[in-house]
């Protein structure tokens, strides 16, 4: 007999045998809590996701935010090849003259401005997969970041590659 504070839930197995489990109030709260949190979350991500694509629309739509690709955002070469937004940020700070920003705003620090352009290579690295590439770099060498690359057209190969399963 089940206690007073427990709620009764009737499953059915795969030979059409009825068993019961029993969840405390703790546990049917803590199970819808997740729930709600795992909602938020995707609808976080859907409205990201949204966002991005209307940015695209509205800046030519040259950028993709393609599936395979975990939505990070890339241009489409000539080659039909991807080129992750990231790398053009990377691109471009190697570009910048430092000297010359700060004059321009001369109440920001260096390490502001730095951290402005972290920023955006971050920003151009979100991904359904929250694969931190930067960290990835940082750590690894570089073939790893092209195998990784292949990888996000195959969901198997990106758990193979991050768990070193080669």
């Amino acid at each position: 007999m089940p206690e007073q504070n427990t709620i009764k839930l009737g499953l059915a197995d795969s030979a059409n045998v009825n068993s019961t489990m029993l969840y405390t109030p703790q546990d049917a709260f803590d199970s819808l809590t997740t729930c709600v949190n795992a909602s938020a979350a995707v609808n976080s991500s859907a409205n990201l996701l949204k966002t991005f694509a209307e940015l695209s629309v509205s800046t030519g739509g040259y950028v993709h935010l393609l599936p395979e690709l975990s939505y990070m955002p890339v241009l489409i070469g000539s080659d039909e090849k991807p080129v992750y937004l990231y790398q053009l940020v990377e691109m471009f700070e190697g570009f910048l003259d430092y000297d010359a920003i700060l004059a321009e705003f001369p109440t920001l620090t260096f390490s502001q401005v730095t951290a402005a352009i972290s920023f955006l290579r971050k920003v151009s690295q979100i991904n359904s997969r929250q694969i931190d590439v930067d960290e990835l770099e940082d750590e690894l060498d570089t073939g790893f970041l092209d195998e990784l690359r292949q990888a996000f057209h195959d969901r198997e190969e990106v758990a193979r590659v991050l768990t070193h399963n080669i």
